[in-house]
């Protein structure tokens, strides 16, 4: 199997138990405040796995300005181009 259709199938069947859990959480509280304890405990998760995503973005995005500088071969441009980044 390819990596890509592992990936695609990882992420569809993440999507579908996702929707699953939620379905389940809404069914089986009785009303808004046993709702509302029960996302309390699913908020630990949330926010680590957010917490991961901010920490990716940053270094991700530094790589890839200085991969895009290191591949330009007139280094004139560099300037202008990093003026304009900055203007807009």
């Amino acid at each position: 199997m390819k990596t890509s259709n592992k990936t695609t199938r990882m992420i569809m069947l993440s999507m579908v138990l996702g929707v699953a859990v939620g379905y389940l959480c809404h069914r089986f509280t009785a009303d808004a405040a046993a709702a509302k304890e029960l996302a309390g405990y699913f908020s630990l998760v949330t926010d680590a796995f957010l917490r991961l995503i901010k920490m990716i973005i940053a270094p991700l995005v530094f790589a890839t300005i200085v991969s895009g500088i290191a591949g330009m071969d007139d280094t004139s441009a560099i300037g202008r181009i990093g003026v304009k980044a900055l203007l807009c």
